[in-house]
């Protein structure tokens, strides 16, 4: 368990807690943005957008579903690790396996609720901006 004993076990409990509780944070942002997008949906789905509301909906679905996915993963692995811990290193292996892989789904999971923040901001910024000019204008 190479990758696995940098870390003493019962460490492994508190980093997993950390990631469950970035996991409930990321997925109130992800219903936050869903909700701003649905109170500017009108405007963002003019072709000025390239009805580009549908792909951002489409991948805020799909994040919810990796939040989801990853977590259970998580309360998989805690429930492994303490298997672990009771019997004495029996199953470290596939934990270790499995926290490798984990470890990159969470990478990426992060990566990925960051570019749809963006994608979100910047067309929700864009579209504040236009309708102030609007105003401007009246």
């Amino acid at each position: 368990m190479e990758n696995v004993e940098k870390y003493e076990l019962t460490i492994l409990f508190e980093i997993y807690r950390d990631w469950i509780s970035e996991i409930d944070f990321y997925q109130n942002e992800i219903d936050f943005l869903e909700e701003l997008l649905s109170q500017h949906l009108i405007a963002i789905k003019k072709p000025a957008y390239n009805n580009i509301s549908d792909q951002l909906i489409q991948n805020i679905t799909q994040i919810k579903a990796l939040l989801i996915h990853i977590k259970s993963i998580i309360y998989t692995q805690n429930k492994l690790l303490s298997v672990i811990i009771e019997n004495n290193s029996r199953g470290e292996d596939t934990f270790e396996k499995n926290h490798l892989l984990l470890m990159a789904d969470f990478k990426n999971l992060i990566n990925k609720v960051k570019e749809i923040k963006l994608s979100v901001y910047t067309i929700l910024k864009d579209v504040l901006k236009k309708n102030k000019q609007k105003r401007l204008i009246q």
